[in-house]
């Protein structure tokens, strides 16, 4: 190239910046032209990347293992989102109560913890979740018979009440078991059983109270739930009893300790003397509920209508004086009950006090047994004689003067109290 064209080359350059480029042009393409570079950069770093990645997997999983490996895993979170909704619903259902819609859930979620357990093979574990799932239905029992809706209120009563003593005759087979296997087990349910047994009871009472006082309606209904809650009171006490007797059994086991013995022995001495003080309460109930039918029958008024539409009062009647026989009979058979009672509890407190459990453990089967008998005996006389159950019903029937027998008309009144029984013939 000739000097004089480099001179004019050089004289273009500043020649009023025309052939010189813009500088925010430049700038702006500095900036595609690196963002450009670097895309592409990282394209290639990626599947270079990718490429390294397959090629360590193929050297060290084997390729019929990835063609599990998805399926697995599709499987794996499928489970992961089945399993949280699972979880989510049976949270959900806690508050539920017998009748609901989610109550079967919550009763699928408590197996699914008696099935964990067992897995586990813990008979302890297993006996505790039977007696809280039976203490949860008694509560639940509560509830129902404090709602304000009547409908379909015994049935659900009734449903949760099965449910309760199926948890205590699986609770109770649990304590066996757990009995050949050491005494570790036994004490722990033993100990379990006496705080449950005592909530489940308090609970079925309460229940039992709230039914005669309102909350259920239906007189008929009441008598269902008093029956109802009679009935799983005795299958809870049973087991009461049944566990006192693994412990009683314990104490002639000549491989247990004398220090674990003594343990038994108190733990026996605690119960037994439980069950005798209960015995002695319920038995001034049995003997208050037999008086009430007595005072009830005795203080009526019969009245009647002559020939003439006259009322009159009438002094005897074919029913009033079956009905006095029946009471009358029933009160002295509390009587003579009351005798034996009183004795028998006596001597079962002088042998806890001589340290003989065995013993005073059979004496309070006994009498477990009459308070049971003479209680059945009285519900069966205040049913025959028609005074309502406790006192608390009183019942206005018609009579016909002929026939001395009971038409359909009667009414009934829940005061609380004892009142007068008012019987018409026409």
């Amino acid at each position: 190239m000739s000097k004089e064209l480099k001179k004019k080359l050089k004289g273009l350059k500043t020649r009023d910046g025309r052939v010189n480029p813009d500088k925010e042009w430049v700038i702006k393409s500095k900036i595609d032209l690196m963002n450009s570079i670097s895309n592409s950069s990282l394209g290639v770093n990626e599947k270079v990347g990718l490429k390294k990645m397959n090629s360590f997997i193929d050297l060290f999983v084997p390729k019929e293992f990835l063609l599990y490996a998805r399926p697995l895993a599709i499987s794996a979170l499928a489970f992961v989102i089945v399993v949280g909704g699972w979880v989510a619903g049976v949270s959900a259902s806690q508050d539920s109560l017998p009748g609901d819609v989610l109550w079967g859930v919550k009763l699928a979620g408590e197996k699914t913890r008696l099935v964990i357990a067992s897995v586990g093979g813990s008979k302890e574990k297993e006996a505790g979740l039977h007696l809280e799932f039976a203490s949860n239905r008694a509560e639940e029992i509560k509830e129902v018979v404090a709602k304000e809706e009547s409908s379909k209120k015994v049935d659900s009563i009734n449903t949760a009440v099965d449910s309760l003593k199926k948890s205590m005759e699986s609770a109770s087979k649990s304590l066996e078991d757990a009995a050949t296997e050491g005494m570790d087990g036994v004490l722990a349910i033993a100990a379990n059983t006496d705080k449950k047994v005592d909530e489940i009871l308090g609970d079925l009472k309460e229940s039992q109270k709230v039914a005669k006082d309102g909350g259920v309606e239906d007189a008929n209904g009441i008598n269902k739930v008093e029956n109802q809650m009679k009935e799983v009171s005795n299958v809870v006490e049973d087991m009461s009893v049944k566990t006192i007797g693994v412990l009683v059994s314990k104490t002639e086991d000549k491989n247990i300790e004398e220090g674990v013995k003594t343990e038994v022995k108190e733990m026996i001495k605690t119960q037994v003397g439980k069950h005798l003080d209960k015995v002695a309460e319920d038995f001034n109930e049995t003997k208050q509920v037999v008086q009430d039918a007595t005072n009830l029958v005795a203080s009526s008024t019969f009245y009647g209508v002559d020939n003439n539409g006259v009322q009159n009062i009438v002094s005897s009647s074919t029913l009033s004086v079956n009905t006095l026989e029946i009471v009358k009979d029933t009160e002295q058979k509390v009587v003579q009950a009351g005798v034996q009672i009183e004795k028998t509890l006596s001597e079962a407190k002088d042998l806890l006090n001589q340290e003989n459990v065995v013993s005073a453990f059979e004496k309070m089967k006994e009498v477990v047994g009459t308070q049971k008998e003479i209680s059945a005996v009285v519900v069966e006389a205040v049913k025959i004689s028609g005074t309502g159950v406790s006192g608390t019903n009183t019942t206005s029937a018609i009579i016909n003067p002929i026939t001395t027998s009971a038409t359909a008309s009667t009414t009934t009144s829940t005061s609380g109290s004892v009142g007068t029984t008012t019987i018409q013939k026409l």
